[in-house]
């Protein structure tokens, strides 16, 4: 989806186009190089897609 203007993507959209190697080149262009996830995103749920914001977190046992 080259030049899209970002107010118009739906999440049918990102349902459709949105996979590992889109997610990184989307970070390589903001700068964040070498951050590709070390495992495939694959899906968690049986029939259902699941797409919307995310907030990545540091996990440590305590």
């Amino acid at each position: 989806m080259p030049n899209v203007d970002p107010s118009s993507i739906t999440l049918k959209m990102m349902r459709e186009s949105l996979y590992v190697a889109v997610v990184c080149d989307a970070l390589d262009s903001v700068g964040c190089t070498h951050c590709s996830p070390r495992v495939a995103l694959s899906p968690r749920t049986v029939d259902r897609l699941l797409v919307g914001r995310c907030k990545t977190t540091l996990w440590a046992d305590m």
